[in-house]
């Protein structure tokens, strides 16, 4: 994470200084054609690997395994929204962001959220299974802000927000889970759902929020976003609702495979979901239901 954000942060700092140079002022402007595209990039990398964009995404997931849960709900409720507020402050002051730059952006982003969802598919780890679906979600934010219009930025906002509040809530459960058991193997933590109710129906309400099913917010801004990108290209409509398929699979399936099933003799006895941990995950999910 370190040497991530050390080499990302150097285009960062190259594009402030040249900016001083060339106009000794830091409003954000950038000359026009391929300079400005090179220029524009240069400045969301720091950002992009803060967020994380798909192929620059690789020390999300081992950070978020080896931290702790308070650790991984800052990280997911802070830090990738910070990343996603910093894409959007260059957006914003370079203007609309188009040519051969924002293409190649809207096309990692898309095939980055069809890879991370078939690497959640195929998951084991619970733990590393969110971390990756927060790179999914990060790349429909992505689309949403570089497709060009004032709809797929609302939206992208709505994702942000409702990501923050869904992710922190299930690395939470997730540790919750880990006390319970001893470990974040999936295949050792089927049946938790019905042997810690508790824990089964916080679960099942952060995984409803997480695939936008009402009442929470997010359906509407995946909607929105998905506006956002017909306006930029028609194509990606089709390819935005195929990976949704594969998307809601894998979400649907992170609750079937923990609530359903005979129960692990792994489970520590007389030991379930503490009133600090319930109503934390409340204030949270109320958070989503705004």
């Amino acid at each position: 994470m370190v040497v991530y954000t050390f080499v990302g942060s150097l285009p960062f700092l190259v594009g402030v200084v040249a900016l001083w140079e060339r106009d000794c002022h830091l409003m954000m402007g950038a000359p026009a054609g391929a300079v400005g595209d090179v220029w524009c990039l240069g400045l969301m990398l720091a950002f992009l690997i803060k967020a994380p964009i798909f192929s620059l995404h690789l020390w999300l997931p081992k950070a978020h395994v080896e931290a702790p849960a308070v650790g991984s709900m800052l990280l997911a409720g802070v830090l990738l929204k910070l990343g996603g507020y910093g894409l959007w402050a260059v957006l914003d002051g370079f203007g609309p962001f188009g040519g051969w730059g924002a293409s190649l952006v809207v096309g990692v982003s898309v095939w980055g959220r069809l890879i991370a969802g078939l690497v959640c598919l195929r998951q084991v780890d619970i733990k590393a299974l969110v971390a990756y679906s927060s790179v999914s979600h990060m790349g429909l934010v992505l689309g949403g802000l570089i497709a060009g219009c004032f709809v797929g930025v609302d939206g992208s906002w709505v994702i942000i927000v409702r990501h923050g509040f869904c992710s922190a809530g299930l690395f939470l459960l997730v540790g919750v889970a880990y006390s319970l058991v001893g470990t974040r193997r999936l295949f050792l933590l089927r049946g938790l759902g019905a042997v810690r109710p508790v824990w089964g129906a916080l679960f099942f309400m952060f995984c409803a929020a997480n695939l936008g099913a009402p009442p929470f917010m997010g359906l509407g801004g995946e909607l929105i976003i998905i506006g956002g990108l017909a306006w930029y290209s028609c194509g990606l409509v089709v390819v935005a609702r195929a990976i949704n398929f594969f998307t809601a699979m894998y979400r649907l399936g992170l609750y079937i495979r923990t609530s359903h099933g005979s129960s692990s003799s792994y489970y520590k006895p007389f030991r379930g979901v503490g009133d600090k941990e319930t109503i934390v995950s409340l204030l949270i999910l109320g958070g989503l239901l705004v």
